[in-house]
């Protein structure tokens, strides 16, 4: 799956058709019955209906990567309709690795594809380096271009599968509801005005419980982020 994945999904796949998929493939891999694989996964994919007129799917992806190391997969979702902070912040974005769980946010003034790309490059690439995908609920053709501003910013190209999530689910969705109850509740107990101050301390209770800590304690990652 993973190598259908990246011939056909990703960007450099771009969401062809069974045949060019097949062709792409063809120098590379040979297993018996492929053309038939191919067929069967461009007929699936999501991305690919919507693009054309169907109904989509609500569910996952059938492309979707499953994470076999930490920030292989990450997803992004926005806290919305937050009282502007003494900082002028509105908007919370989060990113969480999919495989230990591990959240991080960033406070914004504005969620342009300028500034998401700008956030993800600080938050994700500059700390764990490129993930393979990054899961979303935002437009897609927005996601887009939010990829395009991050490849301008590197200079190069920055392979990665976006993938469609209408609603967030499993893990995420609790993580992310926990960061929201408790950014909703300090603002109404408390001075509104430093609520980005309380993510940023949220973030540190959530990613030093110790099922978290577990997960990460076997892997090594750049040593600009280690302290």
């Amino acid at each position: 799956p993973d190598i259908l994945h990246y011939a056909q999904v990703d960007f450099q796949g771009g969401h062809q058709g069974i045949t060019r998929t097949y062709e792409k493939l063809r120098p590379e891999f040979y297993w018996h019955g492929m053309y038939a694989d191919v067929e069967v996964f461009v007929k699936e994919c999501v991305d690919c209906a919507s693009g054309k007129g169907h109904p989509q799917n609500p569910g996952p992806s059938p492309g979707n990567i499953e994470p076999r190391r930490p920030f292989e997969v990450v997803s992004m979702d926005f806290v919305t309709h937050l009282p502007k902070s003494d900082r002028g912040n509105t908007f919370l974005l989060l990113f969480q690795d999919s495989f230990s769980g591990f959240v991080m946010c960033k406070s914004m003034r504005s969620t342009t594809a300028q500034d998401v790309a700008e956030v993800y490059e600080e938050q994700v690439f500059r700390r764990f380096g490129a993930s393979s995908m990054l899961k979303h609920d935002q437009d897609p053709r927005f996601m887009s271009e939010v990829f395009t501003r991050f490849r301008e910013l590197l200079g190069s190209k920055q392979r990665a599968t976006l993938a469609y999530r209408p609603q967030a689910n499993g893990q995420q969705e609790r993580s992310v509801q926990t960061v929201v109850r408790s950014i909703r509740a300090y603002i109404a107990e408390a001075d509104q005005s430093d609520w980005d101050d309380h993510a940023e301390r949220l973030m540190f209770a959530l990613n030093t419980s110790g099922s978290r800590r577990a997960m990460l304690s076997g892997y090594t990652y750049p040593k600009c982020n280690q302290g």
